[in-house]
């Protein structure tokens, strides 16, 4: 049984790669990508006239944007988003010109983005339903699910004579 030699790829090419899939996303103007892979004016004219870049430019150009892509594309540009507005969220949360109620919303907000107190149950719909599933191998599974309506409990506090 003969085994498969895993793909190398050069530097030149993984190079080429990153560059292509950061210009492809757009997220970043095109000085900005130079100066955070460390390449230079003169450099990216070489890069930009090699028919190896270019070939790997249309590969990535064309994954990035077929249909197969949109949700992935659509999450990177909005977390992209996000990240560059975190700063004035937190200048504005600091901020004593702001409302309380603003504010607030905004601690939720920033919450639920890095994922602070949340737990599988508040995600899944805050206890309106239960849901279990066993799994019996690969192909078997039980599940039981059951809705419930949530009850609202209205009662009045009591003095007890231990109070």
């Amino acid at each position: 049984m003969s085994a498969t030699a895993p793909a190398v790829i050069s530097d030149q090419d993984q190079k080429y790669i990153r560059l292509a899939r950061e210009i492809v996303t757009n997220l970043y103007d095109i000085e900005t990508i130079l100066k955070n892979n460390k390449i230079t004016q003169n450099e990216w004219n070489k890069i930009q006239a090699d028919p190896a870049f270019i070939k790997l430019a249309a590969s990535e150009a064309a994954a990035w944007h077929s249909a197969g892509n949109t949700l992935d594309r659509t999450k990177l540009k909005a977390g992209a988003m996000i990240e560059e507005w975190l700063p004035e969220a937190y200048a504005r949360m600091h901020d004593r010109a702001e409302s309380l109620a603003a504010k607030t919303e905004l601690a939720k907000l920033i919450s639920r983005i890095a994922g602070v107190g949340l737990n599988d149950a508040s995600v899944a719909g805050g206890g309106e339903g239960v849901k279990i599933t066993i799994n019996l191998g690969q192909d078997a599974n039980l599940k039981f699910e059951k809705v419930v309506t949530p009850k609202v409990i209205e009662a009045t506090p009591t003095r007890t004579s231990e109070d």
